[in-house]
């Protein structure tokens, strides 16, 4: 099934930072980079604890996409598609 121009969008479109969505930016990267310090004092060197960091890099890029990706569902207007071509 093909996903559509608005959803294209949604996923890959540029969805600028807004008065709502800057404060749960910030708070996820304090987060993120409080519980990486936790695993870089606490976790012996090598692939695993590359891994959990790298992880951790993903969950924090896909927590604030979620939250950009999705700023209508948390009190933001929606941005009109722009159209690619």
């Amino acid at each position: 099934m093909a996903l559509g121009l608005q959803e294209v969008v949604r996923r890959l479109g540029f969805h600028p930072a807004t008065e709502r969505t800057i404060p749960i930016f910030e708070e996820n990267r304090h987060r993120a980079i409080e519980y990486a310090l936790y695993l870089d004092e606490t976790l012996p060197e090598g692939i695993e604890k590359d891994n959990a960091m790298r992880a951790l890099q993903e969950c924090a890029m896909w927590s604030n996409a979620a939250v950009a990706c999705n700023s209508p569902l948390i009190g933001d207007s929606p941005s009109p598609p722009h159209d690619p071509a």
